[in-house]
């Protein structure tokens, strides 16, 4: 017996996807919302039904038609309709995304809609844009992980090496960050204490006193922005529970255990740290800086324990 088809209305915009279904006589259906990303999509339309069974169809809009491109590279039917070929009922001014997505579906089911036509000659243009986009993604992985790979070589042959092997014992630094910080800093030694590198660093606050008055304001950011960027980056790691990886207890194997509880204490601390101030009412963005503060007194802890380890 053959299987009726099944009508498909997408409502995209920029971050979001509405997908609702109509089959045989039955009115829509919104099925789900889901996050705008493409493999997703692709999943969630082969569960509504096989691809002969198929036929998509959204409004034209900011997506372009390279969001038709990819179901209909992968054998499913979809159209990109043209917003003022869409009947509308008298009056309607409001639009909602799930009424746009049920709406477009029961009119392809009815063909009551019209593709929207693209030059044969345009349409191969696309497809060449879309491959050369794809080969370059594919050549800049492909570069990225050679110098990864040069990196790992040459950090072995470095006098440093035992400190950047040591720094990634901490969460959220991985070898390339570990390089960075080292480069960047140079002689921890210098720092005497953990304040010194972090206003070093500019992740202290900054300060407005008058008399008995004293404000204390955002970051400085003075210092070297490079290093402060990377280690705000690797704060946002903490954000999870503190429950190690497998990656980073791979790291730790080989390294002393006074090194390890140090970076076990950070785990602890900072994770703790960072939900305190979420629910606090800080915002994310404030909540990270806050940890990459007191995660650089950490990386300051690591690198006097290796340099007394060596002496």
């Amino acid at each position: 017996m053959k299987k009726s088809l099944i009508y498909v209305g997408l409502d995209v915009h920029k971050d979001s996807t509405v997908i609702a279904m109509a089959t045989g006589k039955d009115r829509a259906v919104v099925v789900r919302t889901i996050p705008n990303d493409w493999p997703m999509l692709l999943k969630v339309l082969g569960e509504l039904g096989g691809s002969q069974r198929l036929r998509v169809c959204y409004e034209a809009g900011p997506t372009g038609y390279g969001m038709a491109r990819r179901p209909n590279n992968s054998g499913i039917c979809c159209i990109v309709v043209a917003p003022s070929r869409i009947p509308r009922e008298p009056g309607q001014r409001a639009k909602t995304d799930r009424r746009d997505a049920k709406k477009l579906a029961e009119l392809l089911r009815a063909g009551l809609l019209r593709e929207v036509k693209i030059p044969e000659e345009e349409t191969a243009a696309m497809r060449d844009l879309e491959r050369c986009r794809d080969d370059a993604k594919n050549a800049e992985r492909t570069v990225r992980h050679q110098l990864d790979k040069d990196i790992e070589e040459l950090v072995e042959t470095w006098s440093l090496a035992s400190l950047v092997r040591a720094l990634q014992a901490l969460r959220g630094v991985r070898l390339l960050t570990a390089v960075i910080l080292v480069a960047e800093i140079g002689d921890f030694l210098r720092f005497m204490t953990p304040r010194q590198l972090m206003a070093y660093l500019g992740q202290v606050p900054g300060e407005d006193s008058s008399g008995q008055r004293r404000h204390r304001g955002r970051i400085t950011r003075t210092g070297n922005g490079h290093a402060r960027r990377i280690l705000t980056e690797a704060a946002w790691n903490y954000r999870f529970r503190p429950r190690p990886s497998r990656a980073i207890r791979k790291r730790r194997e080989s390294l002393p255990p006074e090194i390890v509880a140090i970076a076990e204490k950070a785990e602890q601390r900072l994770s703790h740290r960072y939900q305190h101030l979420v629910n606090k009412g800080k915002s994310s963005p404030k909540a990270a800086t806050a940890v990459a503060r007191e995660l650089a007194g950490f990386v300051w802890a690591i690198a006097r324990e290796v340099r007394s380890q060596v002496a």
